[in-house]
């Protein structure tokens, strides 16, 4: 009775929480999902604290007599917790399993989900902004940048099955490397020629290592979300 009682106060909790962060907190968080709010109610396991109270228990009341049902209290409480963490905590692997949220895709993964958030929002930007108010001929420049964007932004897109498409983000890392090569190469021909001098090559150099180590950070969310 005390597990369904959880699992019954979930789904109403789950919800408030989600209106809370929804409209007071202006937060963007979407609804979890009714499995995983199921997933949260069966994992309400009680233990040393629930036990801790019990035991807290005097043996006596104030005129000496024993206190009412004491046992009984210990005894319901340890029942409780065996059931609790015995019987739902072996069983919760089969249950979310069974629910199919024991491999989630690398999607879902934080750290690129921000990375979609951000492309859409900078390419929104992009597409919001008023050309005729900037400079002439900028139309071309943001044009573009909005494809940049749009590019990047297909790499970590999901498709119809809700996973990111491994090929087109690996063949897009492989050629941004390529090219950064490519002008690392140019800048250090151009020194060798005289034409910019150490300094200038240390700044462009650095420039180029900022860019290969975010295509690094890519390689490793690529290779997490396998």
């Amino acid at each position: 009775f005390l597990i369904f009682l959880r699992l019954l106060w979930s789904f109403p909790g789950a919800y408030v929480g989600y209106m809370l962060r929804k409209y007071v907190f202006r937060q963007r968080a979407g609804w979890p999902g009714n499995r995983q709010v199921f997933v949260v109610g069966w994992t309400g396991m009680r233990g040393v604290i629930a036990l801790a109270a019990a035991i807290s228990l005097p043996q006596t009341i104030a005129d000496g007599s024993p206190f009412p049902h004491r046992n009984l209290i210990l005894f319901l409480t340890f029942s409780v917790i065996f059931v609790t963490l015995v019987v739902q905590g072996l069983t919760l692997t089969t249950l979310v399993r069974a629910l199919g949220l024991a491999s989630r895709p690398g999607f879902d993964c934080e750290e690129l989900e921000a990375r979609r958030l951000m492309l859409e929002a900078a390419l929104a930007q992009i597409q919001n902004r008023d050309v005729q108010k900037d400079l002439p001929d900028s139309a071309g420049l943001y044009e573009d940048l909005a494809k940049h964007y749009a590019q990047r932004l297909a790499t970590v897109t999901p498709d119809e099955n809700n996973k990111v498409r491994p090929e087109l983000y690996a063949r897009y890392l492989d050629v941004s490397r390529e090219l950064l090569d490519v002008e690392r190469d140019t800048a250090i021909r151009l020194r060798d020629e005289g034409r910019i001098n150490d300094e200038v090559l240390r700044q462009l150099e650095n420039e180029l290592d900022l860019s290969y180590t975010r295509l690094n950070a890519g390689t490793r969310i690529q290779e997490e979300s396998a």
